[in-house]
């Protein structure tokens, strides 16, 4: 018997298997009865779209709505509104990269196709090239100072009768940088003509000539202590040329090893990627499975509309508020390796399974009691557990009063996440449910810091580096100049913040009293301006502040802290 074509018939010759079909006639008597046929089903699909290779995500998008949402016409009450739902924003510029499904499995196809080793070599040639362009900027930064050490080492006449001679300095380094190029690819046992062994040997002569003059016009000037500075960036700029050379040769064998990725890929055969592809999504299965079982939930990929279900934003809200109350979550040596880890939607329901081999978090589209938070944070436990590899985290939960009986990992891990999904939810907005001894952990170990203002994730210090940092502060100094009314709240928030970290409290303050006074209901710019005016020794002010955020925000952690604040205050000023 011919089975039925799937919900969208762009691809007429697509159809359920009859184990699925058979599986979607008893989905009211047993729902979790579809999962096993549903998983098999999309490794049959994803084995006849590799013999179009070109085809494959067009292909893949034919399924969509049953693959990504879980979308089923033959369920009664499957609808597409869920697709809408789960689109609800944009999430480009997004610090974390949130997948559906079929974008995973396009993907992890390209990969397969490319090699996996092609992907680690594009990340690792992304590196070098940065290294590079750093480099280069520090040598060009060497020649500015050597030019003005011997400058200032130069009396006026002889400055101005060898000005040409200095500026021609540049060159000398060009000959060396090819010199030394040339010297390395001899030693590596690159092939090289007559005319090419010819040309080095003059140019080496005339490399030896210019350092020649060089060191004895600098060393018959006068300052004994300036001439030994110049000739110290001498030997800097001489050392960054060898590391800019070391920086590019592992960049060509970079290119060249992913030049013959590209060769090799089309000696994959197509049976190969069905069977890498099928044991990827036997492996997701898996996981879908470990994430029902969790909560004693029988795993279905199959929604209805009755059913509650993450949106981007959705997501994102709850990341926000993760990173905002568990600050340094991300923290961590296998962020700078590895990135910050990936979300991946997927049909079905129960809580996130953090997924090590491919650093991403696996979220049913189901929310699970309607909690989202619960349902993410698990998998943020897992991953803070997976990162914790000398077991510091774990140890010292462990070691509080309460918990010092548990002996079994897994009884402390389920632990953990209860404590953990309560911090997110019912700690986080101000209803004390922990027990002081687990509360002072997550205070100590976990929360935002108490004598700090709150700090957005992409401003976090460890979130950028010193050289970025000093970025940021550089593209804000126009704003530093212009009358605060004409500045957007954007750049308000984004100074405050980086102003502060830089140590110029004064400022700070006066772009967030702009902002509030803009957006009076601005939430965190109460809070924080509370803080720096507590910095700033202006007592009163931070009062003011910290009690119009504790009014304005009776029922959260931070307006908890805000009121500790207060209470010291007015200890302070009774005193007085």
């Amino acid at each position: 018997m011919r089975s039925q074509p799937c919900d969208n018939e762009k691809n007429a010759a697509l159809h359920y298997s009859e184990h699925f079909l058979q599986a979607v006639h008893r989905y009211q008597e047993d729902p979790g009865g579809i999962n096993g046929p549903f998983w098999s089903m999309i490794g049959d699909w994803t084995g006849s779209f590799v013999r179009e290779p070109d085809k494959f995500a067009l292909r893949l998008g034919e399924v969509k709505d049953l693959i990504d949402y879980g979308i089923c016409s033959e369920v009664p009450d499957s609808t597409d509104q869920i697709r809408a739902h789960v689109h609800d924003r944009e999430l480009s510029d997004y610090a974390l990269s949130v997948m559906m499904f079929s974008d995973w499995l396009t993907h992890l196809f390209t990969k397969i196709m490319q090699g996996d080793r092609k992907e680690v070599l594009e990340k690792e040639l992304r590196r070098c090239e940065s290294q590079r362009k750093s480099r280069t900027h520090d040598l060009e930064n060497l020649q500015l100072d050597r030019k003005e050490k011997i400058s200032d080492l130069l009396d006026e006449p002889t400055r101005k009768a060898k000005a040409r001679l200095v500026d021609d300095l540049v060159n000398m380094d060009d000959l060396m940088y090819t010199s030394l190029r040339t010297k390395k690819a001899i030693s590596l046992g690159t092939f090289f003509s007559v005319s090419q062994k010819r040309e080095h040997f003059d140019r080496e002569k005339q490399l030896q000539k210019e350092i020649n003059w060089f060191k004895n016009f600098i060393d018959t000037q006068q300052s004994k202590e300036g001439i030994s500075e110049v000739h110290k960036v001498h030997d800097k700029i001489s050392e960054t040329l060898s590391s800019i050379i070391e920086i590019e040769l592992a960049i060509d064998k970079i290119k060249a090893d992913i030049n013959a990725i590209e060769r090799m890929k089309q000696d994959v055969s197509p049976a190969e990627i069905e069977a890498r592809l099928r044991k990827e999504i036997e492996y997701m299965r898996d996981l879908s499975k470990l994430a029902a079982m969790r909560l004693k939930l029988a795993p279905c990929p199959i929604i209805t509309s009755e059913q509650k279900v993450f949106s981007f934003q959705k997501i994102k809200e709850c990341l926000d508020r993760i990173q905002e109350f568990d600050p340094h979550v991300f923290h961590n040596d296998r962020v700078s390796s590895f990135g910050k880890p990936g979300i991946l939607l997927i049909p079905g329901t129960g809580a996130a399974v953090f997924d090590w081999k491919n650093n991403m978090l696996i979220v049913p589209l189901v929310i699970p009691g309607n909690n989202p938070m619960a349902a993410l944070s698990t998998g943020i436990v897992d991953y803070r557990l997976d990162v914790d590899e000398d077991r510091v985290f774990i140890t010292s939960y462990n070691q509080i009063a309460e918990r010092k009986t548990i002996r079994s990992t897994v009884e402390l891990r389920s632990t953990l996440t209860k404590d953990y999904i309560a911090w997110m939810t019912s700690e986080y907005s101000g209803f004390r449910v922990l027990s002081k001894g687990v509360k002072d952990w997550f205070e100590h170990s976990v929360a935002p810091p108490r004598n700090e203002i709150y700090t957005p994730p992409q401003y976090q210090t460890f979130a950028l580096s010193p050289a970025e940092f000093e970025e940021e502060i550089k593209n804000l100094e126009p704003f530093l100049q212009q009358e605060l009314a004409t500045v957007e709240d954007r750049i308000l928030w984004m100074g405050s913040v980086l102003l502060y970290q830089k140590g110029i409290f004064e400022k700070s303050l006066d772009f967030l009293k702009e902002l509030i006074s803009r957006h009076p209901d601005s939430g965190m710019c109460w809070y924080n301006a509370g803080m720096i005016a507590l910095k700033l020794m202006r007592k009163s002010e931070a009062l003011q502040y910290f009690s119009e955020y504790a009014n304005r925000n009776p029922q959260t952690w931070w307006a908890r802290i805000a009121r500790d604040h207060l209470r010291r205050l007015q200890t302070l000023v009774s005193d007085k």
